[in-house]
């Protein structure tokens, strides 16, 4: 996987902003603090690609190797690599984007940097469970119906456009799990259920699909790396990225 081009144009990426931070003069006034939060914003920025083209990478080393949905001996190492990698990314994404908002002249009422004092998990569930019904009747022609119960009412701080991908992410592939079972059945479709429930610490959102298929069907792959094919991460992606 390091070998591909794509991962390697990744790599470069990373090599030029650890260059920008490191050489970057200490901070000793407000002029040169500024100076600096252009600087990671510029940073932040030129990583906006990092997600579509490490799919990329991960397409070309599935084209060479990867003939079936099964996955092959000694994938769970790329695997562990590609989650680590991600996780993190969203903190240093976090980070920086956290400091770069707080430098905003006009912030949005309730909002703290990135975070939103009150957010409504059905309102991002509603939200990210529409784009993702957008990308499957895009990309089937049509989609199942999606469920969201929970106490409309129910807010807790955290940050919007987190909550709204991995709902996403959960929903289109739920989405696509049940279309492709359904999709040469007479059978009625069922829906994909979002329960939104408010804890004593913590709030837990659940997503289901009743009678679509075995966990060992769609289970093992679901939540890996080359289930979703580049051209559905491309379309996904172009959808999300704002600007």
């Amino acid at each position: 996987l390091s070998a591909k081009p794509a991962i390697l144009k990744v790599r470069d990426w990373y090599l030029d902003s650890f260059r920008d931070i490191r050489y970057f003069p200490e901070v000793r006034n407000r002029d040169d603090e500024l100076a600096f939060t252009q600087m990671i914003k510029m940073i932040k920025v030129r990583h906006n690609n990092v997600v579509p083209t490490m799919a990329l990478g991960v397409q070309q080393l599935k084209n060479e190797q990867f003939s079936s949905r099964k996955l092959p001996p000694g994938f769970d190492e790329i695997h562990g690599f590609l989650d680590r990698f991600y996780m993190s990314r969203i903190g240093i994404r976090m980070l920086i984007g956290q400091h770069v908002a707080l430098h905003e002249p006009e912030p949005e009422p309730g909002v703290i940097g990135l975070i939103n004092t009150k957010l409504s998990p059905i309102q991002v569930a509603q939200i990210a469970s529409e784009d993702a019904r957008s990308i499957c009747m895009r990309e089937y022609g049509s989609a199942p119906d999606i469920n969201i119960y929970g106490d409309q009412n129910l807010t807790f701080p955290y940050v919007t456009s987190h909550l709204h991908l991995m709902l996403f992410e959960l929903v289109k592939n739920s989405l696509r799990a049940v279309q492709e079972r359904y999709m040469n059945s007479d059978k009625d479709v069922p829906p994909v259920r979002i329960i939104v429930a408010d804890g004593t610490e913590d709030v837990t959102i659940k997503r289901s699909v009743m009678k679509v298929v075995e966990y060992g069907e769609v289970g093992s792959l679901e939540f890996s790396h080359i289930f979703t094919a580049l051209q559905r991460i491309y379309l996904i992606w172009r959808a999300l990225v704002k600007g």
